[in-house]
């Protein structure tokens, strides 16, 4: 017979948590950080330039979704 796993205290949640969280390191004007890439793509717009002619925006800012850009 097994036993049922009792809940482990939330100080020592915790104490796992920050013994294992990651350490970021950036250099002296580091021009690129970690974001959310949903944000991100969320407010931008996706653009398309064929050969002579010219740019067109095929999805407007704000409009633009990580499943409509994986479309394209």
């Amino acid at each position: 017979m097994t036993s049922i796993p009792q809940p482990v205290p939330q100080d020592e949640q915790l104490a796992l948590l920050k013994r294992f969280e990651p350490i970021m390191r950036f250099t002296k004007g580091e021009h690129f950080f970690p974001t959310a890439v949903d944000d991100y793509v969320a407010h931008c717009s996706l653009w398309r330039q064929l050969p002579g002619r010219e740019a067109e925006c095929i999805v407007p800012a704000d409009k633009l979704t990580l499943n409509e850009l994986g479309q394209f």
